[in-house]
């Protein structure tokens, strides 16, 4: 999530959404071509742990 801000913050909003959908298609398109055990692909999730709420401000 820290990622995305620091995007947003150097590009903007829209295009820093842009740039996760592409990256979310790509996922699936790599999930299409290959089965998940032939690229070891486990679908975990992912979180940040942020340690103030001025991060969470950016977003709003």
């Amino acid at each position: 999530m820290t990622e995305i801000i620091a995007d947003a913050g150097k590009m903007g909003w829209p295009k820093t959404l842009h740039l996760v959908k592409m990256q979310f298609k790509g996922v699936e398109k790599i999930q299409h071509y290959f089965k998940k055990d032939a690229i070891n692909f486990e679908n975990c999730g992912g979180f940040a742990i942020l340690k103030d709420i001025q991060c969470l401000e950016k977003m709003a």
